[in-house]
């Protein structure tokens, strides 16, 4: 039921038409999380551990890539939860509101937003509008960047849920592939074997296997190889590539000349990828 309720709010963010839509869905997934005990559980001890080991190491940046909590979770939590949780439970006008919260309920552009830079007494109005620009730059045209960073946070969540509520059969028995969360292993056409979760092959083919349709943009897999991936790059785009060759690999896929299986990863060279299978 949690699985379920976590997917619908992942579509309504996926299916938002404009950005304010998106922060509002957003805002509506972390809240889900954060007030449902198994989600919030999850989180509390990535965190734990994220914590934990940034007193051992001194390699922070690296430490912060690799621990979805500070990757996935903070970015979003700061700049989008944080200001329209304040803002709704707040009963101030909008004049002495967080700008933040008004751009992400509102817009730039609404009159309401804009109300605020008419409501200080010592700064001009001009002064105020060029504060919102500033705030504006971290949400203008980034809306897409957000999501893929919920996208990811969700497949994270899903694994470890599935670990913890499901550890015998967390696989899709409608595809001939079949994939567990928990451990990692696979079967396509009586090739097994066994992913890494830690991996960037298992990031990638969970990522394809538990989207809907099993259709994903390329800047969506791309941050599962690199987090703070921002656009798709040539360079990006041939690592991806080469992951996806090691996951044929490892379903007997490729080489040609010994494949078992035929090909399920179709390059929609406009989109991504997607996993095709036989009627």
């Amino acid at each position: 039921m949690v699985t379920e309720i976590l997917n619908k709010r992942l579509d309504a963010i996926k299916e938002a038409r404009t950005d304010a839509e998106v922060f509002k869905h957003i805002h509506g997934y972390i809240k889900y999380v954060l007030t449902t005990p198994e989600l919030k559980a999850v989180l509390d001890a990535e965190e734990k551990d994220f914590y934990h080991k940034i007193k051992f190491t001194d390699d922070n940046i690296k430490l912060e890539k690799s621990n979805f909590y500070q990757s996935y979770f903070v970015p979003s939590f700061v700049r989008i939860y944080s200001p329209i949780e304040t803002y709704q439970e707040s009963n101030l006008p909008d004049e002495k509101q967080d700008p933040v919260a008004l751009i992400l309920v509102w817009g730039f552009d609404h009159p309401r937003t804009k109300r605020w830079a008419k409501g200080h007494p010592f700064f001009t109005e001009k002064e105020r509008l060029q504060e919102l620009k500033t705030y504006w730059r971290w949400f203008d045209g980034q809306a897409q960047e957000y999501v893929n960073e919920i996208s990811n946070l969700h497949l994270e969540l899903i694994t470890a849920l599935s670990k913890n509520t499901a550890p015998q059969l967390p696989t899709k028995k409608e595809t001939p592939l079949a994939l567990n969360l928990e451990t990692g292993d696979f079967n396509l056409g009586g090739v097994t074997g066994t992913l890494n979760t830690g991996t960037q092959q298992y990031k990638v083919l969970a990522k394809l296997y538990t989207t809907d349709n099993h259709r994903v943009g390329y800047l969506e897999l791309i941050k599962c190889i690199n987090p703070k991936a921002e656009k798709v790059t040539k360079p990006d785009k041939s690592a991806l590539s080469i992951v996806i060759r090691n996951i044929k690999i490892d379903l007997g896929i490729l080489p040609k000349e010994k494949s078992i299986n035929g090909d399920i990863f179709k390059n929609d060279l406009k989109f991504g990828y997607r996993l095709v299978f036989p009627d």
